[in-house]
C-alpha cells in the first residue's frame, strides 16, 4: 500500500518491529525489488530473540532495512516497505483487509468470520487458485476453461499488484460480454491499451456484476465499483476505465479485485478464502490454532484425558480444602473445650 494506514493484528508471533541490529546476510536487491528503482537495503536475521521485538518464535526471520532510494519509487509512489509471505512449509494463516479508501488490515492468526468460502490452493511457491469459468449479469462468457489452466500458468492472487490481468485468449470475450450488455449512452474509447468509458449515467447501475468462478465451489463476486477506475468527471460526464488488463501468461486478481473483502490464506489446509467485509471495522480474530482437516484422531482422546484429570484435580483440592477446613474447626472446639 502507498502512504496508507494500515493496521497489524498479531495474534501469535510479533515481527513487525524489528530494529537492524542482527546479523547482515548477502542480498541482491535487484532481482528482489521488481519496481522502477534502485534501493540500498541491508538484509538481516534474527532468530529466538525474546523481547518487545519478536515474542517467543522459533521461526528463522529475514529482514530488509532500507537506507536509501532512488527513482520512480522514490517520488511518485511511496512505499513504506514490501512484506513477503510466500507459501511455504510453514502452518500458518494470515489474512488483509483492504478499504477502498486506503489503508486497512492485516491479520495474523484465524478471523471468526462464519461467511468465509475457500478455494484450493494450487501447489507451488505462490498462491494460485484455480479459476474455472466467468459469468457475466449470469451468463456465462464462452471462455475455454483450458486458457485458466495451470499449463498456461494459472491464476494467481496477488495484493502486491495493483491492476488485474486475464490470459490474453480469455480477455476479449470477457470484455465483449461486458460491452454488449451496456446501454447505448455509454461511450467506448480505447485508453492505453485497456477499454475505457464516459457516460452521464451512474456506472453503478448500468454495469453488470461478474462472477468469477473457482475450484471447490467458491465465486467472488465482483461489483462495478470493485473492477472500474475512476478517471475524471467533466461537465457531468464520468470517464471510468476497466480495471483488467491483457496478460500473456497468467491471470492475476490484483489489490483492485480484493478491497473491502476479508482475505485468508490458510497455509495450514492450503486454501486461500474470502468475504465481503466493510474494511473499515475492526475484525473479529481468535487466538486459537485453526483446525487442520489432517489432524489425527488420538489428539481428541489425549484432549478428554487432560480434562478428566483437570476435573479430577479440583476434585482432589476441594476435598483437601474441606478436610482443613474440618481439622482447623476440630481444633478451635478442643480449645473453647479447655478454657471452659
Amino acid at each position: 500500500m502507498e502512504g496508507q494506514e494500515m493496521h497489524l493484528v498479531l495474534l501469535t508471533v510479533v515481527v513487525f518491529a524489528l530494529v537492524c541490529d542482527g546479523r547482515m546476510v548477502s542480498f541482491n536487491s535487484e532481482k528482489a525489488i521488481p519496481t522502477n528503482s534502485t534501493n540500498l537495503i541491508s538484509l538481516y536475521e534474527e532468530q529466538d530473540r525474546v523481547g518487545t521485538s519478536i515474542i517467543n518464535t522459533s521461526t528463522p526471520i529475514t529482514f530488509g532495512c532500507a537506507t536509501q532510494r532512488q527513482g520512480e519509487e522514490s517520488q511518485t509512489a511511496t512505499l513504506d516497505g514490501v512484506l513477503g509471505l510466500g507459501n511455504n512449509q510453514m502452518s500458518a494463516v494470515f489474512s488483509h483487509c483492504f478499504k477502498r479508501i486506503g489503508g486497512g488490515s492485516f491479520v495474523l492468526g484465524q478471523v471468526v468470520e462464519p461467511n468465509i468460502i475457500y478455494t484450493p490452493i494450487v501447489p507451488g511457491a505462490n498462491y494460485r487458485v484455480e479459476l474455472q469459468s466467468i459469468y457475466i449479469n449470469e451468463q456465462l462468457v464462452p471462455i475455454d476453461p483450458q486458457s485458466f489452466g495451470t499449463s498456461n500458468g494459472g491464476t494467481l492472487i496477488d495484493s502486491g499488484t495493483t491492476m488485474a490481468y486475464i490470459v490474453m485468449e480469455a480477455y476479449d470475450p470477457f470484455v465483449n460480454a461486458i460491452n454488449q450488455v451496456l446501454s447505448s449512452n455509454v461511450h467506448i474509447y480505447n485508453g492505453e491499451g485497456r477499454p475505457c468509458y464516459s457516460s452521464t449515467s451512474s456506472v453503478f447501475t448500468i454495469f453488470p456484476s461478474i462472477r468469477l468462478n473457482f475450484a471447490g465451489g467458491a465465486s467472488m463476486i465482483l461489483k462495478p465499483i470493485d473492477y472500474l477506475i475512476h478517471q475524471d468527471s467533466v461537465d457531468g460526464t464520468s470517464h471510468w476505465c476497466l480495471g483488467f488488463l491483457k496478460s500473456e501468461k497468467i491471470s492475476v486478481l490484483g489489490d483492485l479485485l480484493l478491497k473491502d473483502k476479508i482475505v485468508v490464506y490458510d497455509l495450514t489446509n492450503q486454501r486461500i478464502g474470502w468475504t465481503e467485509y466493510d474494511c473499515s471495522q475492526p475484525i473479529d480474530v481468535s487466538i486459537r490454532k485453526p483446525n487442520s482437516t489432517k489432524r489425527h484422531p488420538s489428539h481428541r482422546f489425549h484432549r478428554t484425558i487432560i480434562l478428566l484429570f483437570s476435573v479430577l484435580s479440583i476434585l482432589f483440592f476441594l476435598l483437601l480444602l474441606l478436610a482443613v477446613l474440618a481439622c482447623l474447626n476440630y481444633v478451635k472446639q478442643n480449645m473453647l473445650e479447655s478454657m471452659s
